[in-house]
Parts: structure tokens; C-alpha cells; sequence
């Protein structure tokens, strides 16, 4: 019995101390790879939208578009105030 419980020890503190392991993780510094990721998603909404969907979807599909061209348009002039307030309205 306690050759079982020290068992059941040793594996409870292994997988506490393996479980405790984490890789540091990282965000994406480059924001040109989030505007291709953008106008991808973009394009594909673009291709499921048709002529029956509702009003709202288009209007939304619309704010989104000018989302992006306004995310385009300061990564372009490498205004990073607009940048920020694109990634984080306030």
C-alpha cells in the first residue's frame, strides 16, 4: 500500500511540475501580415455575400471594407497614430 501511494505521489508531483512547463508565446510584430490576413477574410466574405443576404450584412461588410482600406492607407504612410486607433478604438 505505500509502495502504491508514493507511486501515485511521484506522478502527481511529475505531472504538476510538467504542467507547469509553458512556452512563451508571442504576437506578431508585423502588421503588413494582418492586413493580408484582412483582405483574405475580406475577399472571402465578399464571396459568400449575395444578393439575398440582409441589409444589415451589407452595411457591415461595407464598415469592415472601409476598416481595412483605412488600416491600407496608414500602413502606407506609416502613421502610427492612426495605426493604433484602427488596432484600439477608443
Amino acid at each position: 500500500m505505500k509502495n502504491i501511494t508514493s507511486f501515485g505521489l511521484l506522478i502527481l508531483v511529475a505531472s504538476m511540475a510538467l504542467g507547469g512547463m509553458t512556452s512563451n508565446v508571442s504576437a506578431q510584430d508585423d502588421t503588413t501580415g494582418l492586413l493580408k490576413i484582412a483582405k483574405r477574410a475580406q475577399e472571402q466574405i465578399h464571396n459568400q455575400i449575395s444578393a439575398d443576404s440582409s441589409d444589415k450584412v451589407k452595411r457591415l461588410f461595407e464598415e469592415g471594407t472601409q476598416e481595412v482600406n483605412a488600416l491600407e492607407i496608414a500602413l502606407r504612410s506609416d502613421n502610427t497614430v492612426l495605426q493604433r486607433n484602427i488596432f484600439f478604438p477608443l
